[in-house]
């Protein structure tokens, strides 16, 4: 059987940096925007939004946030910014 492995308590809550450039260049090929897979799509917004699970108007909406301050997709999944009951 064996003894039981040791596991830290907090290990959720680290953050994993890469060590190399090597790793990075592998973790920001995940990252991309609406404007990108839109060029790599020939401008097709209803095939971006089937990629993306998401509505064709969001996609038409953030089809010009080239700089990505209002969304972000990380893995094919697409993440926009919210807005809180400050900012009205």
């Amino acid at each position: 059987m064996g003894a039981p492995e040791r596991t830290e308590a907090n290990n959720t809550s680290r953050v994993r940096v890469p060590r190399t450039t090597e790793e990075a260049g592998r973790v920001s090929e995940h990252i991309t925007s609406i404007p990108v897979m839109l060029s790599k799509n020939h401008y097709n917004i209803s095939e971006v939004a089937r990629q993306l699970k998401a509505d064709r108007g969001t996609v038409r909406n953030l089809a010009d946030d080239k700089d990505c301050h209002h969304h972000i997709v990380v893995r094919g999944r697409l993440m926009t910014e919210t807005r809180g009951y400050e900012d009205g």
